[in-house]
């Protein structure tokens, strides 16, 4: 339940971060919170490995990663 939480508010956030391009209000400032500490790792790999890319493949990467960590645990509960 908490990764499918976190999963949907990266999915949120992206949503946000194009209907609310630049600009910061309550929601948004909240969203990162919780987005910020997952994505930040994976927008560091990113930069490393394509460092000028116009697109931002972090909310994918921290999905996918999300996604493998759940079944593990899952499958060790």
């Amino acid at each position: 339940m908490l990764f499918d939480f976190i999963q949907f508010m990266i999915f949120v956030d992206v949503i946000l971060s194009l209907v609310f391009m630049g600009k910061e209000n309550k929601l948004t400032y909240y969203i990162k919170i919780i987005t910020d500490p997952i994505l930040s790792p994976f927008q560091k790999l990113q930069r490393k490995i394509v460092p000028n890319s116009p697109l931002d493949f972090s909310p994918i990467l921290a999905i996918v990663t999300l996604s493998i960590i759940q079944t593990i645990v899952f499958a060790i509960i």
